[in-house]
């Protein structure tokens, strides 16, 4: 049997769907290492979980190399944990890590004969930086902080065999020299579970609101309520349209959590957006974070869809949104396009115009027939390119490919 380790702080991370995938062949011995904060082990895999807490930047360290820091600490919980499963007999044939976070560092040196996957999101560039407005010059400073971000990365895929990457604009983000290794494989949506569903209610229980398809619902979906996902721009957009839409309420469906903009200085982002922009707060409600089960109801409702971003990474919420056939409108940016068109499977407008986000999203409530149409592209677009059958399919090739390699 084939023993296979995944190493991600957040479990299970983008392996959600190729863990089940493996244990179903009875052909792997599965194991994971996380952090304790994660979720607890309920599989039975063996799993390693290690305690790790993020120091203050600054610290001693230049702060071009906290996050460098940050991934050397992290990698060392990491060891601990392996050092662990192999005292109990767990000598893994395959690693396979995610490399934002520093856990493949040393897993070459502790098992040399191991093949090792890394995943591998964006590579920090100037070109690649979502902090820097279209068409504003970067400062020599951000140029040495996003390359000295990088130093982590590129010594766990110097020591993977393969690299995996969710899309080309992320894979085109990596260097020359590292693109020779990677293969681009979406971590793929379940589209029999994100679908369409005529029936479905949202309930807001704090004002005895239950919401239908038969209502105007516009959603917008944020992990965290922050500039690099457009959250300025759509309560700006958010102003004029509780004047266009009388009728209609607006699900903001997110927290407050910072995950990759600057830390605002001292209140958060949606409580200065509240103090700038008049919005109607009998209609627009901050449901906070939701359980997966409650993001669909709330999409599946839906008249409009917001999706905005700097150029980052294709957020998992968009490419369900589009499988549950939700008429989207989303930023024109490079990103978005490899998986959007214009007019086809959704409207794209200028991330920096809230005007035209508004119009736009105007223009999906007035237009029912457009709005079916360009949803019902984007449901085939996933079935056909991002679901999970497929992509499971193809992560099994290269675990396959890694493993001949065992015996090679």
């Amino acid at each position: 049997m084939t023993k296979i380790l995944f190493i991600h702080p957040n479990y299970p991370g983008q392996f959600k769907h190729i863990i089940p995938a493996l244990r179903s062949t009875g052909e792997y011995q599965i194991a994971y290492i996380s952090r304790k904060r994660s979720t607890p082990n309920s599989e039975g895999l063996l799993i390693e979980q290690y305690e790790f807490k993020k120091k203050p930047r600054g610290a001693g360290v230049h702060r071009y190399l906290h996050l460098t820091h940050e991934a050397v600490r992290e990698s060392r919980e990491v060891c601990i944990c392996a050092n662990n499963l192999s005292a109990k007999g767990f000598v893994p044939d395959i690693i396979v890590g995610h490399t934002s976070w520093g856990g493949l560092l040393f897993m070459r040196d502790m098992f040399p004969d191991s093949r090792i996957i890394g995943y591998c999101e964006l590579y920090a560039s100037a070109e690649y930086d979502h902090l820097t407005a279209d068409g504003q010059p970067i400062s020599n400073d951000r140029k040495a902080f996003l390359r000295c971000r990088n130093m982590h990365n590129l010594m766990q895929m110097e020591s993977m065999d393969i690299g995996i990457t969710p899309t080309q604009y992320q894979l085109q983000s990596h260097p020359e020299l590292v693109r020779s290794k990677l293969e681009t494989v979406h971590e793929g949506v379940d589209s029999n579970l994100c679908a369409p569903d005529p029936s479905a209610v949202f309930g807001i229980k704090s004002k005895g609101i239950t919401l239908t398809r038969d209502d105007q619902v516009i959603t917008y979906v944020s992990r965290g309520f922050e500039p690099s996902r457009g959250f300025h721009q759509y309560m700006e957009a958010l102003e004029i349209l509780c004047q266009r839409l009388p009728q209609a309420h607006f699900l903001m469906v997110g927290g407050d959590h910072v995950f990759y903009s600057p830390e605002p200085a001292e209140k958060t982002y949606r409580e200065l957006a509240l103090e700038k922009y008049d919005i109607d707060h009998n209609r627009v409600h901050f449901t906070g974070r939701l359980t997966h089960e409650g993001f669909r109801k709330a999409v599946q409702i839906s008249s409009a869809h917001c999706y905005l971003t700097r150029p980052l990474f294709l957020s998992w919420s968009a490419v369900e949104a589009m499988s549950m056939a939700a008429p989207i409108v989303a930023s024109d940016e490079k990103l978005v396009r490899e998986i959007m068109e214009h007019n086809e499977t959704a409207l794209l407008v200028d991330y920096f115009d809230p005007k035209e986000i508004a119009e736009s999203i105007v223009k999906l409530v007035d237009d029912k027939a457009l709005a079916q149409r360009l949803g019902n592209n984007a449901r085939n677009k996933v079935v056909d390119n991002f679901d999970i059958q497929k992509t499971v399919k193809h992560w099994m090739q290269i675990i396959e490919s890694q493993r001949a390699h065992l015996h090679s």
